[in-house]
């Protein structure tokens, strides 16, 4: 009977391993199909010291850096290198700051593929696990699309350099590029690069969000931002308040339970809880693609909705949350203040004050690039929307006022007029791309697959355009005849 067991086993481990090899002849074979034209066609450029200057720096190595990466790969862009903070196999959200057990989107949702089908999260789902098992997702694994997207970082050979501190970017004047450190355990260096995209993350325009009293009134062992991690210890029989009713909220609601919570207390601002998914409604071709083409107040008009209607949980989780006898949700119930007393923390809101042992902050994030060390040397000349726009009387958010005004290319846009064109050079792929260019790389995978072509599109039309002089050079001087005469 081992025998007839083990002999399956092998047969199950061959399938797989078989399955991937064909995967990975698919990719091998898709991508030479539409490599065309395969021609290398931006110029390098040298630093005073002879090195070639990178064409584009990625500052991030999670989905939104590595897509980007195969992009401009796809469009025969050389020069290009993926700074991420992390060691290798552990960048991006996924792992470091998500708590679901699944994604939010659905299983059908792309981005990372660009369109090649052997690429895509099913058939690398279906070579690991089997078609069945992909039949039989309603959502995907966290974990499993965090392993997805090494596999395509490995498989499309992408140049990702780990354990990589980027410290703040500065503009060469004399060379046209922009320059940063970068400490790694092997010691500094420093980067020239033409154009630097910025792929740090949801929050990249800003800080996840801790209240004022919170920092001022309470001990930092007693608190946590819903994105960190609370130790078990932290968790295990105490009684714990969770500050907002979205998505996070509840998987940390989940967390608490599973780890011993002794009691539960959510508190939302809201009548009751959001149950209208506004990104589930946008996700058709025309707003995800066309968005950056409406005019500033249609722009506002469409995201200040989304920002008053909010983002709901996961049914589950609600379901699930319900379901503990020591859950409860308070409604109409903002934090006004709190305090430490003793090892215990009050809060207080209108209702009066109320004790706990623990508090998660699920408030999300605020845009306020002065808080991006990367844009130290920027913030200040860089224009927001409340620099450029003014918004209907009665309907001004200053959450959305502070968030970058940036172009069609998600490029940023100069506060004044000439006083720093280089930074059209940077670009913003964070979610502080919202208002500006709608559901984006930046924000999630909803609608990845078409603000990545906008980028893409942004900084091949600008290696073009300042290359033009030596392009042209380049056929006057071109002497490869199919012939002679």
């Amino acid at each position: 009977m081992k025998t007839v067991i083990s002999l399956l086993f092998i047969s199950l481990w061959a399938n797989c391993v078989y399955s991937n090899e064909l995967l990975q002849e698919d990719i091998n074979r898709d991508l030479g199909y539409i490599n065309h034209p395969s021609r290398k066609w931006v110029k390098p450029r040298l630093d005073k010291s002879g090195s070639e200057i990178l064409n584009v720096a990625i500052i991030g190595g999670g989905q939104t850096g590595l897509t980007m990466a195969f992009s401009l790969q796809r469009h025969h862009v050389d020069g290009v290198k993926v700074f991420d903070l992390h060691k290798e196999d552990h960048a991006g959200s996924w792992i470091n700051i998500g708590k679901m057990n699944t994604l939010r989107t659905p299983k059908s949702t792309t981005g990372p593929d660009l369109g090649i089908p052997s690429l895509s999260v099913q058939s690398w789902y279906s070579a690991k696990y089997g078609k069945d098992a992909w039949e039989k997702l309603t959502y995907i694994p966290r974990l499993s699309w965090h392993d997805y997207l090494n596999w395509y970082r490995t498989v499309l050979n992408l140049p990702v350099q780990f354990e990589s501190y980027v410290h703040p970017l500065e503009w060469n004047e004399e060379m046209q590029c922009f320059s940063f450190k970068v400490t790694t355990p092997k010691g500094e260096s420093v980067i020239f690069a033409r154009k630097v995209i910025l792929a740090v993350g949801l929050e990249g325009s800003g800080e996840w969000m801790i209240p004022d009293f919170i920092k001022r009134n309470v001990s930092k062992k007693c608190y946590t931002q819903a994105v960190y991690r609370a130790t078990p210890e932290q968790l295990k029989g105490k009684d714990i308040a969770i500050l907002g009713a979205g998505p996070n909220a509840f998987d940390l609601t989940l967390v608490s339970k599973k780890c011993g919570a002794k009691s539960i207390t959510m508190f939302s601002k809201r009548k009751k809880l959001v149950n209208l998914h506004c990104f589930k409604w946008g996700e058709f071709t025309g707003f995800m693609k066309c968005f950056s083409q409406l005019d500033d107040d249609q722009k506002y008009s469409f995201i200040a909705r989304m920002h008053e209607m909010g983002q709901p949980p996961i049914p589950k989780c609600v379901e699930a949350a319900y379901s503990y006898p020591n859950f409860n949700l308070r409604f109409s119930s903002p934090w006004k203040n709190a305090y430490q007393k003793g090892d215990r923390v009050v809060v207080v809101t209108k209702d009066g004050e109320h004790e706990y042992d623990f508090l998660i902050l699920a408030t999300g994030w605020v845009a306020d690039l002065t808080k991006r060390k990367e844009l130290a040397n920027f913030c200040d000349k860089i224009a927001t929307w409340e620099d450029k726009y003014t918004p209907p009387k009665g309907r001004r958010y200053d959450k959305l006022m502070k968030f970058p005004y940036l172009g069609k290319g998600f490029q940023f846009v100069e506060k004044a007029a000439g006083e720093a064109p280089y930074l059209n050079s940077l670009f913003n792929m964070t979610g502080g791309g919202l208002l500006s260019n709608g559901f984006c790389a930046g924000t999630g995978l909803t609608g990845m697959k078409y603000s990545i072509d906008h980028i893409t599109q942004e900084i091949v039309s600008q290696f073009f355009l300042e290359d033009a002089d030596t392009i042209y050079d380049s056929l006057d001087s071109y002497s490869e005849y199919d012939f002679q005469n």
